[in-house]
């Protein structure tokens, strides 16, 4: 479980992006965009911060 306090990490990112990445495989479309625009904008967020 992920500590609340601590920032994600590229390791973080990379492993949800997997999860999602199985999950595609295995569920209809309608049942990954919710989670499909989570790690969009995870996504988007670790770029603001490698951005800076």
């Amino acid at each position: 479980m992920m500590d609340d306090d601590r920032p994600l990490t590229t390791e973080d990112v990379e492993a949800g992006l997997r999860l999602i990445k199985r999950g595609k495989r295995a569920s209809p479309p309608e049942m990954i965009k919710g989670p499909a625009e989570a790690i969009e904008s995870l996504l988007a967020a670790v770029e603001e911060v490698d951005g800076e």
